[in-house]
């Protein structure tokens, strides 16, 4: 909660401080490539007993939508805060213990607020800037809870999810503007262990490692 507090008063004090700057807005969109790169999970079973093998099978070309303010501050600097609403999907497999020929694939959808905050110098038409992004998460639409068939033993049943309301990463890029078109290429860091918002059998698990995007966006500014 500070930090959301305290980003958003960075974000009025430097613009209202820069009333004199000049300023673009406008909107913008793009696609996100997620990466994880990460060993499998073991749930284990209300016993203690290894129940699955948990894996990402694959993430699918992310879509995000939303506009940005542009600020000029002096002839070499920079502000950009962005408010974009992202869509990311995951596909994970479950490899069942006693039987590995079992394999089960599920998705998870997960709708965020991003909020990037990208600060930096400009070379004419070029842009070079970093910042933080804050990650609002919104909703979750998720087939692990989905029963498989009559097969009671899948863990779906014991899935429950607890997110972080807000989580935190960095952004860092290059970017260009061309009349009223901004192109902007950035890497993406992450604070938070991926799929740390996971329970099966009351138990939190994660697959240890932090993941990262590469974000490639085109916005039109008025």
């Amino acid at each position: 909660m500070l930090k959301r507090v305290l980003l958003t008063a960075l974000v009025f004090a430097i613009i209202t401080g820069s009333a004199s700057a000049q300023l673009r807005t406008g909107v913008k969109g793009g696609i996100s490539a997620l990466y994880v790169n990460a060993d499998d999970v073991t749930i284990l079973d209300t016993m203690g007993i290894p129940e699955y093998q948990l894996g990402i099978a694959n993430t699918k070309i992310a879509l995000h939508i939303g506009f940005f303010v542009q600020a000029d501050l002096g002839k070499y600097f920079f502000l950009q805060p962005e408010f974009l609403f992202n869509s990311q999907t995951v596909t994970y497999l479950f490899t069942d213990i006693d039987d590995p020929d079992r394999e089960i694939l599920k998705d998870e959808n997960y709708q965020t607020l991003d909020f990037p905050l990208i600060m930096g110098l400009r070379l004419g038409q070029l842009r070079i800037g970093a910042g933080p992004v804050g990650h609002l998460n919104m909703n979750l639409n998720t087939e692990i809870d989905d029963p498989v068939d009559e097969d009671e033993d899948f863990v779906n049943e014991s899935y429950t999810t607890s997110f972080q309301t807000l989580t935190w990463g960095f952004q860092a890029g290059v970017g260009v503007d061309i009349w009223q078109l901004h192109l902007d290429a950035r890497y993406e860091g992450n604070f938070e262990e991926f799929g740390d918002h996971m329970n099966f059998y009351g138990q939190p698990y994660s697959f240890g490692v932090r993941s990262s995007r590469l974000v490639i966006s085109v916005g039109i500014s008025f």
